[in-house]
């Protein structure tokens, strides 16, 4: 069973038990009940969701089981997850993080780039973190090359073989400087 993160607990909202969290497809249209935290040792804990509302970006979520500050704050830190299978089709041209995270992003001539390492939200478009390989070009290429998530730079992404394609443009590129 392959378990993924959609959201995190961000800590308590005020002194009865309410949490604050952050779901990672932007809201919580229908929280299944019951929910699954998974816990930074890995643990799993279900619990029954009495409720579900909106709060700026973020959701109140009340659980039977939490009513005190002190039970919510416990929680802080802890990834609400769900079964793979139990969730919706993302639709085309998207996908959740937990699929394209790991995968090898190459240049649309066919050079390997790096991998997709994490995520970054954003107002307008998420931002890619692409991990380089160190290698012949170790003091050029080694670290980080942030891409954002648009059509324009993604040109494709296939789920199977987890891999992606993108056209970088001249800034974004390390091996091109931008100097002429």
């Amino acid at each position: 069973m392959r378990w993924i993160a959609v959201g995190k607990i961000l800590g308590p909202h005020g002194l009865k038990g309410l949490l604050k969290a952050l779901f990672f497809s932007g809201s919580a249209v229908e929280t299944p009940s019951p929910v699954a935290l998974r816990g930074p040792s890995g643990r799993i804990e279900w619990f029954e969701a009495v409720d579900a509302r909106p709060n700026k970006k973020t959701v109140l979520l009340s659980l039977q089981e939490i009513n005190s500050r002190e039970s919510a704050q416990s929680l802080k830190g802890w990834e609400i997850i769900a079964r793979r299978s139990d969730l919706p089709d993302p639709g085309p041209g998207s996908y959740y993080w937990a699929d394209l995270m790991g995968m090898d992003v190459f240049r649309e001539d066919g050079r390997l780039l790096g991998k997709l390492s994490s995520i970054i939200e954003t107002g307008s478009a998420d931002v890619y973190v692409i991990r380089t390989p160190s290698g012949e070009n170790a003091e050029k290429n080694a670290g980080e090359i942030l891409i954002p998530a648009l059509e324009s730079i993604v040109l494709k992404v296939d789920e199977t073989n987890k891999k992606m394609t993108v056209k970088l443009p001249p800034g974004l590129d390390p091996d091109v400087s931008g100097r002429e």
